[in-house]
């Protein structure tokens, strides 16, 4: 799967490998020194006219920040956790007289999160994902720990309360207004307003890093309290009413269309910037070749692309073409605590503009190695890719599953987990889910892939013989009935190169994939207005007997003890009971029965034993292969003849 990764090298300079202590513990200012020489035009995308130009250059010629190329700089793009943790353990290393050198490890920024935690900068679990965008208080939080106090002497009269959009009672007021009294922060007006739940942008980490690293380039800021000021809205606990009327409006109804042209589903996403970027499931348009939104005012948009995803996570990330679109403040889920109130804003049951309450009922709840928010919210189907919104108004999760038990247990995905997504990525992809057929692990179910309509099937344990209406393809939006023929086929051929399978081209009409355990090949028959799948697992033979197919394979059970020799013959014990009830084990017995059949096995006879048990011989291939059945075991005797 794609995923998103921070490349450390394009942000930040890295340190020698090594672990070095020295009795230095005196810090200074005088430590940080120019190492390289920025010239005129270093990077395109920065002018001498923008507020951040000469913060850049002294956070190149520092070695602090470089550019994400040799002649960019990227100023609008934005940090992960990981590379603001990596960055201050920088600066208070530096600091030290670089008395640490960080040693890479498998994680690339465990080394600096260690060393942070040791001295002060971060606590110990406080961030559950280092990958999640920075935002901007994060960053404050982050670096008003990484120099001393000495070193961000206060400088400016900043009272408190007079940051608008920080009150005291936030949890990172202390460190917000630590960097605005050094000089450090400036706001973004002449209010001060510090903007707190944005991401961070590398222009506004060159500004910190330079003005931390060189006190001659501190801003000065009067900031005088204001008692009457009006609390800020997204600083206001806010009602049911004040939710809907303000959230409502960037929740929106999306269709999708299979890679056939038909309707294949629809769901819920929520816009995330004005100019269209917007957030759903992986799974609501995975699979699809099109889909279209329906705002709550009614209109109709047609052209959305995927522009990233996370498959792991369950999301993805659209760009609709438009703008002045309402949109969602992305709160952080890390901070939510169980029993918050929270609302749900979605389409469940294909009814747009549904609201609905509850609370948190588990802040991380781990199924299948996934992470979710539990909440008593109820979601059905449509749901998927809404909105969960805490009572200021800010998207704190992803509505995602519920549990059909029960209407009270339901999921979501928290939302700093979307915030890694690139927002300003230029692609369009096509996604699938990548549903195999029931017990194999890289043959894709081509009905679930493609939506073409299932004429005929022939299924074995082992293997898939089906076929599909050819002209089951239909016009939609931009695409004719034969492109979305076509793609159905590129995409399924790359989906199963992308599960590690290698094409064998048999005929202009059939091609054959294969991998070390499994086969498909695919036939097109237009006189016939068929196309033809025929997937097989590649049959495991027992290692004392080359010619017989291991039933504990073919049956997904493990052997209830290891072989046992007896006389000529090696004994083979199966528990069936644990796996199976009796008519699906006897129905999984029979048609390994057949298989043996085809493979050169004769049937015998059949044998009732006093004890109850039931006995069936089979030979063929020089073997004789008894198979003894009771109500909770099996044997199976085999023997060379």
């Amino acid at each position: 799967m794609k995923k998103c990764i921070s490349v450390l090298l394009a942000t930040i300079m890295m340190l020698s490998s090594g672990f070095v202590v020295s009795a230095n513990t005196n810090g200074s200012m005088e430590n940080f020194k120019s190492s390289k020489t920025y010239t005129t035009g270093q990077f395109v995308d920065v002018s001498n006219s923008d507020w951040y130009a000469e913060n850049v250059k002294m956070a190149y010629e520092l070695s602090l920040v470089n550019g994400t190329s040799d002649t960019t700089f990227s100023p609008n793009s934005n940090l992960t956790i990981a590379e603001a943790i990596t960055l201050a353990s920088r600066m208070n290393n530096i600091y030290y007289g670089n008395t640490y050198s960080f040693v890479p490890g498998d994680v690339w920024y465990q080394t600096y999160v260690d060393y942070a935690i040791k001295n002060g900068i971060i606590k110990n679990n406080e961030y559950s994902n280092f990958d999640a965008l920075a935002t901007r208080y994060q960053f404050a939080e982050i670096f008003s720990s990484a120099l001393p106090d000495d070193a961000l002497q206060v400088i400016n009269q900043v009272a408190d309360n007079s940051i608008p959009d920080v009150p005291l009672q936030s949890t990172y007021s202390d460190a917000v207004y630590k960097l605005y009294r050094a000089g450090i922060l400036t706001g973004n007006d002449a209010n001060g307003t510090f903007a707190p739940n944005t991401n961070i942008q590398r222009s506004a980490v060159a500004a910190i890093v330079s003005r931390m690293a060189n006190a001659g380039l501190r801003q000065s800021i009067n900031l005088i309290a204001d008692k009457n000021q009006e609390i800020k809205e997204f600083d206001k606990i806010l009602t049911t009413e004040e939710i809907s009327q303000k959230c409502s409006p960037a929740v929106f109804y999306i269709e999708v269309y299979g890679f056939n042209g038909k309707v294949s589903g629809s769901g819920s996403g929520f816009f995330i910037s004005p100019d269209g970027v917007a957030i759903t499931n992986y799974h609501v348009v995975a699979d699809s070749i099109y889909s279209k939104i329906t705002t709550t005012d009614g209109k109709t948009y047609e052209d959305i692309s995927i522009i990233d995803y996370d498959k792991e996570n369950d999301l993805a990330l659209l760009k609709i073409d438009g703008s002045n679109f309402s949109y969602l403040e992305m709160g952080d889920s890390v901070r939510i605590k169980q029993g918050q109130r929270v609302y749900a804003i979605g389409s469940p049951l294909g009814l747009s503009n549904t609201m609905s309450q509850g609370i948190i009922s588990n802040v991380s709840r781990i199924l299948d190695d996934v992470e979710y928010i539990q909440i008593s919210v109820p979601i059905n189907h449509g749901s998927s890719g809404g909105a969960l919104i805490d009572e200021y108004g800010n998207v704190i999760a992803v509505t995602s599953a519920g549990f059909n038990t029960t209407g009270d247990l339901n999921l979501a995905i928290p939302i700093n987990k979307a915030k890694i997504l690139k927002r300003d990525s230029t692609a369009s992809y096509f996604v699938w889910s990548e549903t195999c057929y029931p017990g194999f692990s890289q043959v894709l179910d081509f009905e679930i892939f493609s939506g073409v309509q299932l004429i005929s099937s022939y299924d074995t344990m082992i293997s898939y013989d089906e076929e599909y209406d050819i002209y089951d393809f239909h016009d939609i939006g931009p695409y004719d009935a034969g492109t979305c023929y076509g793609y159905t086929m590129v995409y399924y051929e790359k989906a199963l190169e992308d599960r590690g399978m290698t094409k064998t081209q048999i005929s202009d009409k059939e091609v054959e994939f294969e991998s070390d355990s499994e086969i498909v090949s695919i036939k097109h028959d237009f006189d016939l207005g068929k196309i033809f799948i025929s997937a097989l697992k590649k049959p495991v033979f027992y290692d004392e007997f080359p010619v017989l197919i291991d039933f504990g394979w073919y049956s997904n059970m493990s052997m209830a003890d290891i072989p046992q020799r007896i006389d000529a013959s090696i004994l083979y014990s199966y528990e069936w009971s644990a796996y199976y009830y009796q008519s699906d084990y006897e129905n999984v017995l029979y048609s390994y029965f057949d298989l043996l059949q085809e493979i050169g096995y004769k049937y015998i006879a059949t044998e009732k034993m006093d004890s109850g048990s039931t006995c069936y011989l089979f030979e063929g291939n020089k073997l004789s292969v008894v198979f003894i059945c009771s109500d909770t075991e099996m044997f199976i005797d085999v023997c060379k003849i």
